[in-house]
């Protein structure tokens, strides 16, 4: 009888400690969860939200990254890192260009993508835009326009052509106007393309990129396309933006920008 209730009491203890290592597990699981919703939530939307980008995890700095359903949007700015700042350097922005990092701001950015779910792009823009950028963006998505992808130029290697050709949305990058030597906004960092492959550049015979061939036709019902009395012209406008699809010597469909003198 006493070996029996020591065996008893054996079974007992190693269920004890069994029960005790479970509670131990279930609390490391909940506060490593809690710790990782940490990580990654969401600032909450402001004009003059300002992030650092240690504060935002790294999956959700990817352009190109599929949101958690629940997590809030997120418009901040910031001042360009320096990890983004060496990818930039010599790519899109150089000594000689006619702006230093100093007058731009890094931007992260909520959107609707093609695929109708969220995602978390960066762009790179002019600082007294910063604020005007993002509250165009915030009522973009709130209105759910979609946008393909928002990537920087230097992940193109800093070709206009090869960001336009992936549908990417860009504003920063040192470069002409096309056919000229003449300084662009984007130079600037005072102009956004949105959705170029299928929003795209005509001048005579001229069409950039040079696979939207099949988005001559404006009416064509396609996802993300920009037109006159569309939403993203209005939201544009109404901030004072100018849109290139509605210029005579040449139709921009993708370009919008904030002239110097309308700040």
């Amino acid at each position: 009888m006493l070996l029996i209730t020591r065996r008893i009491r054996h079974i007992n203890r190693i269920a004890i400690k069994k029960a005790a290592a479970s509670a131990l597990i279930i609390s490391a699981l909940i506060l490593g969860g809690c710790s990782k919703v940490s990580d990654t939530a969401a600032v909450t939307p402001t004009a003059q939200a300002i992030v650092s980008a240690d504060d935002i995890s790294a999956e959700q700095n990817r352009p190109d990254n599929l949101s958690e359903t629940n997590v809030n949007p997120i418009f901040a700015k910031e001042d360009i890192p320096d990890a983004v700042k060496e990818k930039m350097l010599n790519v899109t922005i150089s000594d000689s260009s006619p702006v230093s990092f100093s007058d731009l701001s890094y931007l992260t950015i909520t959107y609707i993508g093609y695929d109708d779910a969220v995602h978390t792009g960066n762009m790179v823009i002019d600082k007294t835009l910063a604020d005007d950028a993002l509250d165009i963006f915030k009522e973009l998505y709130a209105e759910g326009f979609p946008i393909e992808k928002i990537r920087l130029a230097c992940e193109y290697g800093g070709s206009d052509e090869l960001s336009m050709e992936d549908n990417n949305t860009s504003c920063f990058n040192d470069r002409p106007i096309e056919g000229t030597n003449t300084v662009s906004n984007h130079a600037l960092g005072r102009a956004i393309d949105i959705n170029p492959l299928i929003n795209p550049y005509i001048k005579g015979d001229t069409l950039l990129p040079v696979t939207a061939g099949q988005y001559l036709d404006r009416g064509l019902n396609e996802k993300g396309i920009i037109t006159a009395d569309g939403i993203c012209v209005r939201i544009f406008k109404s901030h004072g933006w100018e849109w290139g699809g509605d210029w005579n010597s040449l139709k921009d469909y993708q370009h919008f920008e904030k002239p110097i003198d309308e700040d």
